[in-house]
């Protein structure tokens, strides 16, 4: 059984981090598992330990790149790789937005 990994590249937003997480193995629930074991759950999410958020009304978890890659893409001649894209979706930029704000009043 291979042993779950993830990366963690944090973007300061004061309060709260907007980070890139590299995934190398297992599933999003690893993402929300491996925040919270380091103190720090995702935003809107309460089954670990997330502060509920008016402004967020769902976990703040998006996938904006996902790598699929076949047996023998690294490095064989038979396999290959293949990437799919997907923006921010506009009820997360929302609530990057109304965050934003919120910091900017407190400073």
């Amino acid at each position: 059984r291979q042993r779950s990994s993830t990366t963690l590249h944090p973007r300061a937003l004061l309060e709260w981090s907007l980070l890139v997480l590299r995934l190398h193995t297992g599933r999003t629930h690893q993402i929300r598992a491996h925040c919270a074991q380091l103190g720090h759950p995702l935003a809107a999410d309460q089954a670990y330990g997330g502060r509920k958020l008016e402004v967020c009304q769902r976990v703040f978890l998006h996938a904006f790149q996902l790598r699929l890659a076949t047996p023998g893409a690294q490095g064989g001649s038979d396999g290959f790789t293949a990437d799919a894209f997907s923006p921010l979706p506009e009820d997360l930029h929302e609530v990057l937005r109304e965050m934003n704000a919120q910091t900017a009043e407190c400073a």
